[in-house]
């Protein structure tokens, strides 16, 4: 889990606090690391942990254990998988990964067949809630929605594409508006209270799913996109096309919706259609796009990296009369940082950092 931690801070920033972390008081002025670097470490890092699971006397008997129940196979394949998703935010630098990618494929561990998610016991009584459901569902028995529960709604692009392409996760990921029914988002950059009534759709059944439900920190339908997108760029691991079809049908699962007109193969769009989008040249924006559609309401903050990396969905606009100009590719360090830790807090422009490494380096560059 400290590898998974890292790795989001290094895709936020670029360059973070690795070596020198921890110190605490010992170190209140520790120094930031290169990316690449943290990178290159947590890669390590990673391959470390496999080894002590695969040298543990017996591994297996773990207690406690409220991710994976102490199976130590499904936390190497999960090991496996992150491993993946760090060279595939790569993949636009200049870093040669070949032997990492190769390493990840023929180490015989495979990647998750599960979804990876927390549940200590969620109960539907106050504070014992699911994270989620807690905060953008409903009170303790049937209670009252929760003030975000009654603001959140999904943006009037993504819910017009899904609208558009027919998606069987429509009636999943919202509920049609209380007036006048239909599903309708919000758009882009609008915030007159009016969208947060009964003309636009909350989200739906297979976002919240009950007061018990797991905290999910991977799906299964994430993994298959991240092996689609290595089988196009790289040949590896299989067939892209598959895989692609695979993530579609795990995804619309995984919220509880059925594919009766088969979506994908019903389709002409070239983000929908894994066959038209290879006439179109257009593999890599339908993999993202797709991932797009499974993860917005899932891992919001892998498709703001994702938008990053690849530049897709490119039909998400900037908000109108957005302040910064261009699609903003990591944070700001805290300004804590600058008080307390100037003299190591690296330079930063706003947008992305020029040292060669990050993907946010060489971002739309497909």
């Amino acid at each position: 889990m400290k590898t998974y931690h890292f790795s989001t801070l290094v895709d936020i920033y670029g360059d973070v606090i690795y070596t020198e972390a921890f110190g605490r008081g010992e170190n209140t002025q520790p120094a930031y690391d290169d990316d690449k670097f943290v990178y290159d470490a947590i890669y390590d890092e990673l391959n470390n942990a496999i080894a002590l699971i695969d040298n543990a006397v017996d591994a297996n008997a773990v207690t406690g254990d409220l991710m994976l129940d102490g199976d130590m196979d499904a936390w190497k394949r999960y090991a496996n998988t992150l491993k993946l998703k760090m060279l595939l935010r790569q993949s636009n630098t200049s870093e040669d990964l070949t032997a990492k990618y190769n390493e990840v494929y023929n180490n015989g561990i495979g990647f998750i067949t599960s979804t990876v998610a927390v549940n200590p016991g969620y109960i539907d009584e106050a504070g014992k809630q699911s994270p989620f459901y807690a905060r953008y569902g409903f009170g303790p028995a049937d209670g009252p929605a929760t003030q975000d529960h009654l603001a959140l709604r999904g943006s009037e692009v993504y819910v017009d594409f899904l609208k558009n392409t027919n998606d069987p996760r429509l009636s999943r990921l919202f509920v049609e508006a209380a007036s006048g029914g239909g599903y309708f988002g919000v758009p882009q950059n609008t915030y007159a209270t009016a969208y947060n009534s009964d003309v636009t759709s909350e989200i739906g059944p297979g976002l919240l799913v009950s007061a018990s439900q797991d905290a999910q920190i991977m799906t299964v339908s994430e993994a298959l996109f991240l092996q689609a997108e290595a089988a196009f760029r790289f040949n590896l691991g299989g067939n892209a096309g598959t895989l692609y079809r695979a993530a579609i049908s795990e995804s619309i699962d995984e919220l509880g919706g059925t594919d009766t007109f088969n979506y994908e193969a019903s389709s002409t769009n070239p983000l929908v259609n894994w066959n038209a989008a290879v006439t179109a040249g257009r593999e890599i924006e339908a993999i993202i796009t797709q991932k797009w559609v499974a993860q917005t309401f899932v891992n919001g903050f892998d498709t703001w990296m994702d938008r990053v990396r690849t530049d897709f969905p490119s039909f998400v606009p900037l908000p109108p009369g957005a302040f910064l100009p261009t699609y903003p590719t990591n944070l700001l360090y805290p300004t804590s940082e600058f008080a307390n830790n100037s003299a190591n807090v690296p330079a930063q422009s706003g947008s992305a950092t020029t040292d060669g490494h990050t993907f946010s380096d060489a971002i739309i560059n497909n």
